[in-house]
């Protein structure tokens, strides 16, 4: 598996996390939600594979979060959906957060289905975040 050290070790903590981790009610991650989420992010490029803040989500889900890109994605404990939430560099309001959940029932590879709609995610964001204005040329001599 191509992920960091940092991120195996956070991975290893979601695994030891127990029911009540988060107050009454919260449950801890099982191990096919921490696999799918271990082989999605395997599939991302660097570097979005290693700038990632890997979570627990109170129901049991394992969640992604890359803030300085905006993108936010929740895989549920049961592996029925996955959330994704993208939001553009500067909304103007709540309105302006994209956000789609999609179904994981019945995908043959669900870590591949989450991997291709968080790439073109990650990668909007990205172009968002990264466009220039042209330079321009100095008439001084």
């Amino acid at each position: 598996m191509n992920l960091s050290r940092a991120i195996l070790v956070k991975f290893d903590q979601l695994a030891e996390l127990k029911d009540g981790w988060d107050g009454e009610g919260s449950i801890a991650p099982n191990a096919k939600v921490i696999q799918l989420a271990k082989d999605t992010l395997s599939h991302l490029p660097y570097p979005h594979r290693d700038s990632v803040f890997v979570g627990a989500s109170p129901d049991g889900g394992v969640d992604f979060e890359w803030s300085a890109l905006g993108v936010y994605c929740t895989m549920d404990a049961d592996l029925t959906y996955c959330h994704l939430n993208r939001s553009p560099p500067k909304p103007a309001s709540p309105n302006d957060i994209e956000g789609e959940t999609f179904s994981l029932e019945g995908v043959f590879n669900a870590s591949v289905s989450i991997f291709v709609k968080l790439l073109a995610a990650l990668e909007k964001s990205d172009q968002e975040r990264n466009l220039r204005l042209p330079e321009t040329r100095s008439l001084r001599k």
